[in-house]
């Protein structure tokens, strides 16, 4: 495609491991007229493809098994990739090696058993922790959120239902109808000043004026609570371990970080680090170099 340069695609297939478990590179050569049509000189082509575009079909008769075709001795011979032609998908099977014997079809995976066929993501590992992990934050924030707008109290002196008990229990004296009068104007006073007022709490939060004799107090919340960073750190460590980076470099947190934690996070990683660079990114850059030089000795 001529889009990017062959780092770029060794870092395309190690973010291809990491998520598919497995990466797919195919070769190709430039005919000189199309070379001559681009301005360019070399005809040694690395086409990176999505490992998604190898089928999951699976054919005894055929010796294909989840998109690849063996031959009888069990070795790979040919590949079905899905390919899009004049808006239509097909399958077409891609050859692995050439009759000169060159390799065409670099599909590269670090396998877990001797009879492995494909690659399986390594996130696998970490999906039930990231989910865990999601709904924590989610949760916290959730509560937080709510005991923050709603951890309010408002208390007022006004008279319970206790009191309009006491006051119909005074009868139809003459003096018991005018303290009722009395009352409910007072009552009916305050309502309509507690009307007006406005107690608001959001983007633009506001407390107007309350009525005669209500407070208002603000509780503190509990979120989130001192079990939720012991939490989150464990479920951030498994990640980043499948990932294949230090939990400080995943989370941006160094706090606690000493000279010799650093040091081991290092030398725990370095196995993993160099297993990939051999299991995936050489096997691209080798068969790619492998093909230049082919053309180089060719074209003399």
């Amino acid at each position: 495609k001529g889009k990017f340069i062959v780092p770029q695609k060794v870092d395309i297939a190690l973010r291809h491991d990491v998520v598919f478990g497995e990466a797919l590179m195919l070769m190709d050569y430039m005919s000189a007229g199309n070379r001559r049509r681009y301005g360019i000189t070399s005809g040694t082509k690395m086409c990176l493809t999505t490992p998604t575009a190898l089928v999951q079909d699976t054919s005894e008769f055929e010796g294909l098994y989840q998109g690849v075709i063996h031959d009888p001795n069990g070795r790979p011979v040919a590949y079905r990739l899905a390919e899009k032609e004049t808006g239509i998908v097909v399958k077409r099977d891609h050859r692995a090696f050439d009759a000169q014997g060159r390799q065409m079809v670099a599909h590269v995976f670090d396998p877990v058993d001797g009879n492995d066929v494909r690659g399986i993501s390594r996130l696998v590992a970490a999906f039930r922790e990231y989910l865990q992990w999601e709904t924590l934050v989610d949760v916290t924030i959730q509560t937080g959120i709510l005991q923050t707008v709603f951890a309010q109290v408002l208390t007022s002196e006004k008279p319970s239902a206790e009191a309009f008990e006491a006051l119909e229990a005074l009868g139809e004296s003459q003096d018991g109808k005018e303290l009722r009068a009395q009352f409910r104007d007072y009552f009916l006073a305050v309502m309509d000043k507690a009307a007006e007022s406005e107690i608001s709490v959001g983007s633009d939060p506001k407390i107007s004026h309350l009525a005669p004799g209500e407070k208002l107090d603000l509780m503190s919340t509990g979120i989130p609570g001192p079990q939720f960073l012991p939490v989150s750190n464990e479920l951030q460590r498994g990640m980043a371990r499948a990932i294949g980076i230090s939990v400080a470099s995943y989370t941006m947190n160094y706090e606690g970080a000493t000279y010799s934690s650093t040091r081991m996070e290092g030398a725990s990683l370095h196995p993993v680090v160099t297993r990939r660079r051999d299991r995936i990114a050489s096997p691209i850059c080798q068969i790619g170099f492998e093909h230049l030089v082919d053309e180089l000795i060719g074209t003399g």
